[in-house]
Order: structure tokens, then C-alpha cells, then sequence
């Protein structure tokens, strides 16, 4: 780049050509060149209205720091909309310069190989896992969802029926539709069975009354599925036996019980939702200025016992749940009242527990608090949200997922904290007790996986994790270190514990410490979603070497 930081300038350049000195090499192109590109640094330089000033040589020629044979693969690229780089030219250093001018189409030149792929396996007995048959699948199977040309950014599972969201923000469901949860209509219309006849869908299909609107995030819950869009409007379709929809009194009892197809959850409207969490029978919703929403099973959400409830809330908003099992729900939003001043920016609900994270990455647990999943140090229920102190204090959590007996933080600097019930392992140690009721640090993921950890998922019973290379049986170039110590690129692997059909281990095998799922080696994970008993992998090709 020009020698000298970017300052004010006097006067707009007055002829279209310019001359460079790069590196000692002069060259000289047109200013509408060096334009081409509205995002990149050169752009910022020779702009009209730029605020650079560029150093000059005694010549009056524009200094640029660069190495020329980097240098003049991007400018004729600027040119002819064509990356060419001769044979005798590193290709990684006009990837360096690349990113070092910030020029996109060269580096989409070097990223071109880097198309989607994306695994499941797991229970398939619905069709959840889109491999157009219903049949379980033990190991990382590749599937396709939508169209070659169609990005997945978003996978969400519930308890044996999947849903997908589309960079186009377009939904798409499969699986088991007897609650609605698909919100592909009434699903008696369906012509595919289960084995217990059951209405499923093998083919991936477009919730069709969310084609109007950019959908920007999905969430499941055990029968029930929601959307939020990019105006922050939330749909909701499924089973709504304990008030799940949020709608109130007038969309709650026997004629409510299944939702068929996507409504707006008009109780919502106005207060800016940016993200959802569903457990198996209430809802989270945080907003845009930290505020927690919940509603359904009063157990799980955080507004107090049924007697403190029942003292704030009007009784038309209190209702007996229309399962088997008679519950206390409560049918409208209502505020969370944190015990911190402290933003929370995520959330994530369980079966029967809710989280969530504030800006200073401390945790709050609530619900109840089986096998101790709540990380309180004991197994009893909690009605407030309550901080997760102990291994966790000094920690930065980042992000968490939540089984349905245990919970798994991820720290700022990769680290994985367990705690809950462990009788399966899914704790990550052999040597603790059937519930940890406190977080446990599950040192071995960096000895087995290399890496440090970048996202955490959880099923029923087991955990899993993706670490980010260098991995230690990988002598590809991805894993290879720079001189920084860094790997060359990121190759994220999935990593197991626990016992479940959804591992992907071949067999529902109880595995205590951390197991590699074998079969994606070739790919970069990029992240990992459990249902009950299936999973979902979202990854990419890792392009060769440049």
C-alpha cells in the first residue's frame, strides 16, 4: 500500500492515468482500474473523494508496497475480470496481496473450491435425515437438501423431523409432520408413512407460506418449529398442546392442539426479536435489547414459582396444559426479569432448562434441574435465572448447547465445560459421577482433537464438538503450521462422547472420552446440530494449496 496514513488530501486528481512505483517496478494503468473494485483498499486510495495521502518517489510516481510479480496478477484481474498467475509466480503470494489490498474477486478466485457439503445420520425412520429413504444411518452420509447452487446457513432438528434455512432465506422441512411441526398443511394429505403410519415427508419441501418473507433464523422444539425473519416477525407451526404458539387464551385448547401451517406470533410484534430457543414445551425469544421472552411450561420459564406467577400475570394467561400429563402453562410472553444489568446476546433452551449469555460471557441456568444440568452445584429445580459460577467463574462463555439432561458451555478461548447427567459419558469422563452438578472442564478434547474447540451441540444422550485443526493425525496442508504458528487453514472435525445412534460412530456405542467421527476427514466442518437421536453437519471443501 502507499507509504503514509490515510489523511485529508487537497485537490481531486485532474488526469485518469496514474503511475505506480511498486516495489521499484513502475507501472502505469488508469485510475478506472484501480477502481474496479469499490470494496478494496485501492479503491479507497484513488478514489476522487479519497482521504489517502499517497507518498510519491522523486518522479512524482505513487509509491505502493507491494512485491510486483504479486502485485500485477490482482491489477490485470482489475483489468479483465480474469485471474491469470504465471506458473513461475507463488499463487499464495498473490493471495497475500489479495487479502493485504482486500481485492474480492481474487480471493473468491482462491475460495471457488469451497462448495458446501452436508452430512447427517443417525434415527432416520421418519425421513429426517434427507437421505430420501427411512432408515437409520450410523455414519456421516452425504445428503442433498436443496438445489447444488443453494447455500444451507442455518439446520435446526427436532425429534425426528428436520428443518433447513436457505442463504435465500427459504425453509425447508422433512421428516415426521403428525404435529404439523413440517408446516407443509394438513398432514393427513401426506402419501408417506413411517412404519408406526405416521404422515412423514422424504423429500426436503418449501414451507410455502414463509416463501414471501427472508427468513433469517429457524428453531425446533420436540413437535414445533418457529422462524424469525429479517423484520423481526416470528412464525410459529406444530404442536401447541402447552401453549407453545404464544398466541394467548384465543388460539390455546382442544381445536389448537397442532398449528398446520406457519402464523405470525403477533404477541411479539414490535419488541425486535433477534434470536429464538425452543425446548420441548416453552419457548425463549430474545430481543434486540437484550430482553428475555419466555412462555409455555411455567417450569422452565424463569418468571418464578406457579404461586409468584400467578400473583403478576392475569389468569387468562394461565392455563392447564391439553397433554396427557396436566401442566401449568403460561399462554402469552412475558418478560424474564434478570438478576444483571449485563445485556444477554444468546440464548438456548433444552428439554427442561433454559441459558443464556450475557455480553461479559457469564451463564444463567433455570428449569428443572434433573441430574443437575443446571450447574448449581445440586439437583433441584430453579424458577430464576441463576448464574453458573464455580469452573466457570473468570471464563468467557461464547456460546452453549443443551441435551436433554445436560449442558455444554464453549469459552472465548475454546474450552468446553460439562455438567449434568453423565450416565452415559456425555460428560466426557469415564470417572465422574452419573450427575455432575457442576461444570467440568473436559480437558482431553484438545489432546485427542488438536485444535482448540469452535462449536458445541448436544442430543439426548451425547456430546458433540468441532475442533479446529492442527489435528494431529492430519499431514495435510490445511494442518500445516505457519509461521505464526497457525494452521494454513481451517479444518474443523467432529469429536463425540457419550451414547447415541446420532455419534456417528457405526454402532449407539458408550464412549466416555472423546472419539473422532470418521468419514468427513477431507472436509472443513464448519458446524454441527443434534436432534434427539440424528445429526447434521454443515461443511465445505477444503481448497488445495495455493
Amino acid at each position: 500500500m502507499a507509504a503514509g496514513a490515510p489523511k485529508a488530501v487537497g485537490t481531486a486528481p485532474t488526469s485518469n492515468w496514474v503511475t505506480l512505483n511498486v516495489g521499484g517496478h513502475l507501472v502505469t494503468t488508469s485510475r478506472t482500474t484501480l477502481m474496479a473494485d469499490p470494496t478494496s483498499q485501492l479503491y479507497a486510495m484513488f478514489s476522487p473523494d479519497s482521504t489517502w495521502h499517497l507518498d510519491t518517489d522523486k518522479d512524482g510516481n505513487v509509491l505502493v508496497d507491494a512485491d510486483p510479480q504479486y502485485f500485477l496478477p490482482i491489477l490485470n484481474f482489475l483489468r479483465y475480470n480474469e485471474v491469470v498467475i504465471p506458473s513461475s509466480v507463488p499463487a499464495r503470494g498473490v493471495h497475500a496481496a489479495a487479502s493485504y489490498f482486500n481485492v474480492q474477486g481474487v480471493l473468491d478466485y482462491f475460495n471457488r473450491d469451497k462448495r458446501q457439503v452436508i452430512f447427517s445420520w443417525g434415527s432416520g425412520g421418519s425421513g429426517e435425515l434427507g437421505t430420501l429413504d427411512k432408515a437409520d444411518v450410523l455414519t456421516p452420509t452425504v445428503v442433498t437438501i436443496v438445489a447444488y447452487d443453494v447455500r444451507v446457513t442455518e439446520v435446526a432438528l427436532g425429534a425426528n423431523y428436520s428443518c433447513v434455512l436457505t442463504s435465500s432465506g427459504k425453509v425447508y422441512t422433512f421428516g415426521n409432520g403428525d404435529w404439523g411441526q413440517l408446516g407443509l398443511g394438513n398432514p393427513k394429505l401426506f402419501h408417506e408413512k413411517a412404519d408406526d403410519k405416521t404422515p412423514i415427508v422424504m423429500v426436503p419441501m418449501l414451507v410455502k407460506s414463509l416463501e414471501a418473507k427472508k427468513v433469517v433464523s429457524v428453531a425446533c422444539g420436540y413437535a414445533y418449529a418457529m422462524a424469525l425473519t429479517e423484520n423481526h416477525e416470528v412464525y410459529f407451526w406444530g404442536n401447541n398442546n402447552h401453549g407453545q404458539s404464544g398466541l394467548g387464551e384465543a388460539f390455546f385448547g382442544a381445536s389448537y392442539r397442532k398449528i398446520e401451517e406457519p402464523v405470525l406470533v403477533e404477541t411479539l410484534q414490535g419488541k425486535k426479536i433477534v434470536q429464538l430457543g425452543c425446548g420441548s414445551f416453552f419457548v425463549l425469544a430474545l430481543s434486540e435489547d437484550g430482553s428475555i421472552y419466555s412462555w409455555g411450561l411455567v417450569d422452565c420459564v424463569g418468571h418464578g414459582t406457579l404461586e409468584q406467577i400467578q400473583e403478576v400475570v392475569d389468569a387468562e394467561d394461565i392455563a392447564e396444559s391439553v397433554s396427557k400429563d396436566k401442566r401449568t402453562v403460561l399462554l402469552k410472553p412475558r418478560k424474564v426479569a434478570m438478576p444483571t444489568k449485563d445485556k444477554v446476546v444468546r440464548i438456548n433452551a433444552g428439554q427442561w432448562h433454559s441459558c443464556a449469555i450475557t455480553e461479559k460471557g457469564e451463564l444463567y441456568t433455570w428449569g428443572v434441574g434433573f441430574q443437575g444440568r443446571l450447574g448449581h452445584g445440586d439437583k433441584e429445580p430453579c424458577f430464576v435465572p441463576v448464574r453458573v459460577t464455580a469452573s466457570l467463574e473468570g471464563q468467557r462463555v461464547v456460546d452453549l448447547a443443551c441435551g436433554s439432561f445436560h449442558t455444554v458451555a464453549l469459552t472465548d478461548e475454546g474450552t468446553v465445560f460439562c455438567w449434568g447427567d453423565n450416565a452415559n459419558g456425555q460428560c466426557g469422563s469415564g470417572t465422574l459421577p452419573e450427575a455432575v452438578t457442576w461444570p467440568h472442564h473436559v480437558p482431553n478434547l484438545r489432546v485427542i482433537g488438536g485444535g482448540v474447540a469452535k462449536a458445541v451441540s448436544c442430543g439426548r444422550q451425547h456430546t458433540a464438538v468441532v475442533m479446529n485443526g492442527p489435528h494431529p493425525w492430519c499431514t495435510n496442508y490445511c494442518c500445516r503450521l505457519r509461521h505464526d504458528g497457525k494452521p494454513q487453514a481451517d479444518h474443523g472435525q467432529v469429536y463425540v462422547f457419550g451414547e447415541s445412534k446420532g455419534m456417528g460412530l457405526g454402532a449407539a456405542m458408550k464412549v466416555c472420552n472423546a472419539k473422532l467421527v470418521p468419514g468427513m476427514e477431507q472436509y472443513n466442518v464448519q458446524s454441527v446440530v443434534s436432534g434427539l437421536h440424528h445429526t447434521f453437519v454443515l461443511a465445505e471443501v477444503i481448497p488445495c494449496a495455493p
